[in-house]
């Protein structure tokens, strides 16, 4: 049996078995003045993080699973693919987002989006860039931020306002959303 290339240049979605439902919401086009990244990294344990690789996905990112030890999934190809795309976005947790960070730095690559979400009995808190917050106007409301969409909406935000000057960030507070607890980083390097 042929090797199977868990990193591609451009394809399909790869890693976790395949498991990235990428029709699971409305389409999702990015503007011709989106930076998108080269690669959309998803953990395959959480739903949110695969809804923001399908939608980064539906943009042009090739997604791949985050494998359970992110250090040597990083020196088995990631690397590689990280320098031939160029860029990396994901939604996970902060100890994988702290050691993907830290290993991109080996390609000077760095992060040029970041954005922290709280989910607890008391609400939703998303901790975004000022510049993203004050372009998105009413993509936070109702069915933005505060709604079941919330991953797809983070995508889009990421799309939109990567990249630009550090502002500081603004706190976006939401209902709260059932079954969903824990905090999230959404993050691109490049």
């Amino acid at each position: 049996m042929a090797p199977v290339d868990r990193y591609p240049r451009r394809g399909g979605v790869v890693g976790a078995g395949g498991a990235l439902a990428l029709a699971a919401t409305a389409p999702f086009t990015a503007r011709a003045s989106v930076r998108v990244p080269g690669i959309a990294l998803y953990d395959p344990r959480s739903e949110s993080s695969q809804r923001f690789a399908a939608a980064l996905a539906r943009a042009g990112s090739v997604p791949i699973a985050l494998e359970a030890d992110p250090v040597r999934q990083w020196y088995a190809g990631l690397r590689e693919a990280m320098q031939r795309q160029g860029s990396v976005a994901a939604l996970t947790d902060w100890s994988r987002y702290l050691v993907l960070r830290g290993l991109a730095g080996e390609l000077r690559l760095h992060p040029r989006f970041e954005a922290r979400h709280r989910f607890g009995r008391d609400g939703t808190e998303h901790r975004l860039p000022a510049t993203v917050v004050a372009s998105a106007g009413d993509a936070l409301g109702a069915h933005g931020l505060s709604g079941p969409q919330w991953p797809e909406t983070i995508a889009r935000l990421l799309l939109e306002g990567a990249g630009g000057k550090r502002s500081g960030e603004a706190v976006v507070h939401a209902s709260t959303l059932p079954g969903t607890s824990g905090t999230f980083f959404s993050w691109m390097i490049g």
